[in-house]
């Protein structure tokens, strides 16, 4: 009876990566100072919220331009603290007073020279709107930059305060 029992407990058991990734689901966007070499191994793969957590928010244009400060890179820096997976991408959610200012990055296509994102960033006052598509790749501090190549992408259009821009559109404006 204990022999049956042990088995069955066995096949219940949890390997350590499904634990490391539900793990991983729940947290914050990682900290500064973090170890963070699975982050760095899981974003070399694509990996949304990995990349997200070491996004150069100042490499691209973005609703935190206003709020720049030395040394504030990274989505944590600028106060994103609450995360929302889905297959695919994140929501970064930044507490503010009118809601949630919300930006969402998404996984397009990922290869050995770059990553092309679908980033949306939302202010919840409603004064910034923007989605399209953000080519990244990774820098030699880990922190992932905006390559500045114009870019276009089908699943992942410019809209601009909430109009949908030519399918050629490399920017808003």
């Amino acid at each position: 009876m204990g022999l049956i029992i042990a088995i069955a407990l066995a096949g219940c058991a949890r390997s350590d990566a499904e634990e490391a990734a539900e793990i991983a689901a729940d947290s914050p966007i990682l900290p500064r100072g973090e170890d963070l070499k699975e982050a760095e191994k899981a974003a070399s793969a694509g990996d949304a919220q990995a990349i997200a957590a070491k996004l150069d928010l100042t490499s691209f244009r973005n609703s935190t331009a206003g709020r720049r400060r030395a040394g504030a890179r990274t989505p944590a820096d600028y106060g994103f603290s609450r995360v929302e997976a889905y297959p695919g991408g994140v929501n970064l959610y930044r507490p503010v007073e009118d809601g949630d200012d919300v930006l969402r990055v998404a996984v397009v296509r990922a290869d050995a020279e770059a990553t092309l994102l679908c980033l949306t960033d939302r202010t919840a006052d409603g004064s910034h709107s923007v989605s399209g598509p953000t080519e990244v790749k990774r820098g030699g501090d880990g922190l992932w930059r905006a390559t500045g190549r114009p870019v276009t992408h089908g699943e992942c259009p410019f809209v601009c305060d909430g109009r949908v821009q030519r399918p050629d559109a490399t920017s808003c404006g």
